[in-house]
């Protein structure tokens, strides 16, 4: 899914969505040469790298970065569609995607043209549709 609005940047949800696609090919490879070395066009120490190197990407983005484990294409638009009301520019908009805070003194340091009632919003809306926590009522 290609965040639609963002520009030519990739959210962190996305590079980890293409690193993931490519790592199950990478990981198919890799059985491949070891199952038949002869049959397949790939050297074992460039695969090995290749593989290992998607993998830690993965992990750090899994461990790090809570939106690509918890957010959903359907709540990333949700979220843009909501967040088109603030006055927020492009980069502002991809660093809370990719950062997901929660905390209002976040927006505070980085969109300074938000109040205080809109960065507590901002903050709500992320907990909601980009990491899906359940809003007490």
């Amino acid at each position: 899914m290609k965040i639609k609005g963002l520009g030519p940047e990739l959210s962190a949800w996305e590079v980890h969505s293409i690193v993931k696609e490519e790592n199950k090919v990478l990981e198919q490879r890799l059985r491949d040469f070891k199952m038949s070395p002869v049959e397949v066009p790939d050297d074992l120490e460039s695969l090995e790298r290749c593989t290992a190197s998607s993998r830690n990407v993965l992990q750090y983005a899994e461990h790090c970065l809570p939106i690509v484990k918890r957010a959903t294409p359907e709540g990333i638009e949700a979220f843009l569609t909501e967040a088109k009301r603030f006055p927020i520019t492009g980069a502002q908009l991809q660093q809370i995607l990719d950062l997901s805070p929660t905390d209002p003194t976040f927006y505070y340091a980085t969109c300074r043209n938000l109040s205080e009632d809109q960065s507590e919003e901002m903050a709500q809306l992320v907990r909601q549709h980009l990491l899906n926590l359940k809003i007490p009522q």
